[in-house]
């Protein structure tokens, strides 16, 4: 199952903040996110910096309110149905990984019983010299072994991942989950993206690199409930006939087969309805779209969607199928979205993944489906995070 974003809630001050994520429609958890902790004044940073005596009065008044704080471990299961929460579910999450973390923060949280999530920068574990030291792995590891601390990556160096080269990007998700799985004995399964900027091909790289959930930062200064989560990005939709059905925008070769290599590492059969987007896009890159549906099990095909160019009748999604049965991938045509909902709905089994991939209306297609299903339909919803499987 395929968890999306819905709503975000931020709240933003001087000294830490806050957001809101929904499991269930009837649970809403607050996250709160802090970076450093100071009594002295730090031009760098400073409005994130916090004092010891601030802090230690956040966990009390959290305390007083009844909150109970837990781990994204416990929060993951519950979403999955697997787990169960406390009354008043919280989750207190540290950027950067510095030093204070360890010296003032740990051990609040330990005299309280209360838990965190730190997202470590793995460059910078243990430099003394930066303008604010970070702790250690020995540190690190025994933070882990009271049970109260989890560590989640923050990227290798903080860069802006939306920069870099795809073996530059692989590099920074994949080498820090190695070096925190090796230094601590963990599984790394979290991830923040650093400055919170992230698109699909970031999104789709950090969960081939074997992350599960990915946290994004929250749209800064929208106000209470101004920010919208991305749509049309690997959105559960609902279930059909047992079968999932996710909805993604993806209409470029590489977005496409980005998207569909990690759909195949669910190890499920996965059924991609495809609708192409634009004539001359078609035509341009009809061999890059006929390489890019090797992960499917089966392609359907719609016509080719477009609201701005004629058809000159030199390309249509015909074309395309031509290309993809050449390279032996099974492959069907829909004639319209009657037709799609009618050759879906007879083969569409429990346990399938249905993906309506394009730029255009094929999401509707998924709606259709659902509409005519007498099973559970209701989306499961996680605003804030990103579910990478299942």
């Amino acid at each position: 199952m395929i968890l999306t974003v819905k709503k975000i809630i931020c709240i933003v001050s001087v000294l830490t903040m806050l957001f809101v994520i929904t499991a269930h429609a009837d649970v809403r958890i607050p996250v709160l996110l802090y970076h450093h902790i100071t009594d002295e004044f730090h031009e760098y940073g400073a409005n994130v910096n916090i004092s010891p005596e601030v802090f230690e009065a956040h966990l009390d008044a959290l305390q007083r309110a009844g909150y109970k704080t837990i781990s994204f471990d416990q929060y993951y299961s519950y979403a999955l149905g697997t787990g169960i929460l406390p009354y008043k579910p919280i989750i207190i999450t540290f950027d950067d990984g510095y030093a204070s973390n360890y010296i003032y923060a740990y051990p609040a949280l330990r005299q309280r019983n209360m838990s965190a999530t730190i997202f470590i920068v793995t460059s910078t574990v243990g430099v003394v010299e930066d303008i604010i030291p970070h702790f250690t792995w020995e540190e690190a590891a025994e933070m882990v072994e009271s049970g109260l601390i989890s560590i989640g990556s923050h990227s290798h160096t903080h860069p802006d991942l939306l920069t870099l080269s795809d073996a530059e990007l692989h590099k920074e998700l994949r080498l820090s989950r190695w070096l925190i799985e090796k230094n601590l004995g963990i599984r790394c399964t979290i991830f923040a993206y650093p400055f919170g900027m992230y698109n699909s091909r970031i999104f789709t790289a950090a969960a081939a690199a074997g992350y599960v959930l990915g946290i994004p930062a929250l749209h800064i200064g929208k106000g209470l409930g101004g920010a919208r989560g991305v749509k049309r990005r690997f959105e559960h939709k609902g279930m059909f006939n047992g079968a999932d059905i996710v909805d993604d925008y993806a209409h470029h070769p590489t977005e496409i087969k980005a998207n569909l290599e990690v759909a195949r590492n669910w190890e499920r059969r996965v059924i991609c309805l495809f609708q192409p987007h634009n004539y001359s896009r078609t035509r341009r890159f009809l061999h890059e779209f006929a390489e890019s549906f090797y992960d499917v099990d089966i392609v359907m095909l719609l016509p080719i969607y477009t609201s701005r160019e004629q058809d000159h009748g030199d390309i249509s999604s015909l074309h395309l199928l031509d290309e993809l049965q050449k390279n032996k991938v099974c492959t069907l045509y829909a004639d319209d979205f009657d037709d799609a909902v009618n050759q879906l709905s007879k083969i569409l089994n429990i346990g399938d993944l249905l993906i309506t991939m394009g730029a255009g209306d094929v999401y509707k297609v998924g709606e259709r489906l659902l509409s005519t299903d007498l099973s559970t339909n209701a989306p499961f919803c996680v605003d804030k995070f990103s579910l990478f499987n299942t």
